[in-house]
């Protein structure tokens, strides 16, 4: 089997989305009006080059047997990297407002006002540029749901885990309430993505349920990661350290000590939890915790289970090489 450089191809793709939105703004006549520049923001954006969703609808395209070439489907992946980043200025504010003890709002409308300015732009030209290159398409009316749901989903994800998924006592909180806020949240924008693609290369119902289906887990996968890498990496996500523990967050890391820790594990994570600022003992304490052996182990085998059936489902697509190997690749890599 020939060997796939991950690396390679979503440092070309991110290179071309890069040129391509580059060249959308040029001609744009509203980019001078706000307050900080588009490009400048999609340039030092922390999802400037690692977001894994315009890889993903490319490979949806291909294996779906997309016909034309990468120049066709480029417009789809900038779209949906549009998207993204439609959301992250005003997650940003969110972000730095929970790592403050004592902030102030002097600034905050100000900021706000540029955020939601910013983030309205990205995601109705994200809705153009779909309607400019893919309105003549009989599915065109399918993928712009999707296109909604996608954004109704990254507008909403904060509002969920506020307003209903904090309001759930940590030592409450299932395994199945993480994954449903995983599945509302994350998994959802994977798995349209990837759809999307086949969308357009013209997959069927049934081609296009397997491939949702698989990129659901694959969102899973994604997710779960990402909780990991804010104690391990953070560096990889661009957020700021430990964010998540400092947000009291219900992400995977913490949740495995209440589910499987035993009880003076599952009391200090809590007592931890309930402190008004976490500090540097607290996080060496909950990264013990995690590496504890039947932690460790149980994180392990759910973490298994979601590959297997990831891998288990990608069988069902079509074999076209080399999407199915890459997409083989990327489930492999997002379950360690």
């Amino acid at each position: 089997m020939m060997k796939i450089d991950l690396v390679k191809i979503n440092n070309r793709i991110s290179k071309a989305i890069r040129k391509y939105i580059q060249n959308y703004y040029k001609k744009d006549r509203i980019v001078p009006y706000l307050k900080e520049d588009v490009l400048d923001f999609i340039t030092k954006c922390r999802y400037a080059s690692d977001d894994v969703r315009p890889l993903l609808t490319l490979l949806g395209y291909e294996i779906a047997g997309g016909k034309y070439n990468f120049e066709y489907i480029l417009p789809a992946m900038s779209a949906i990297h549009l998207c993204l980043l439609g959301f992250i200025p005003i997650d940003d504010i969110i972000d730095g407002l929970e790592r403050q003890k004592n902030f102030t709002f002097n600034d905050i409308p100000a900021k706000l006002s540029l955020a939601y300015s910013l983030s309205t732009k990205l995601r109705e030209d994200a809705r153009m540029i779909f309607q400019t290159n893919y309105g003549n398409l009989p599915c065109f009316g399918r993928i712009n749901t999707l296109i909604s749901q996608c954004l109704q989903k990254l507008d909403g994800s904060h509002t969920l885990e506020t307003n209903y998924h904090s309001k759930v006592p940590f030592s409450k909180y299932s395994i199945n309430e993480y994954f449903k806020l995983i599945d509302e949240a994350t998994s959802i924008l994977i798995a349209n993505s990837f759809v999307i693609g086949g969308l357009i290369a013209g997959i069927n119902k049934k081609t296009e349920q397997d491939m949702y289906e698989f990129g659901m887990d694959l969102g899973r996968l994604c997710q779960i990661r990402d909780d990991f890498l804010d104690y391990i990496d953070p560096r990889v996500t661009g957020k700021l350290p430990f964010s998540d523990l400092y947000s009291r967050k219900k992400r995977f890391p913490v949740l495995l000590i209440l589910w499987y820790g035993d009880e003076i594990q599952k009391r200090t994570v809590v007592k931890i939890l309930e402190k008004d600022m976490v500090v540097k003992t607290d996080i060496c304490q909950v990264l013990e915790m995690i590496l504890d052996k039947k932690i460790k182990e149980q994180s392990l085998k759910i973490i298994t289970d979601i590959r297997n059936r990831a891998l288990q489902r990608l069988k069902s697509l079509p074999k076209i090489q080399p999407a199915y190997n890459i997409l083989r690749e990327i489930t492999l890599l997002y379950s360690v």
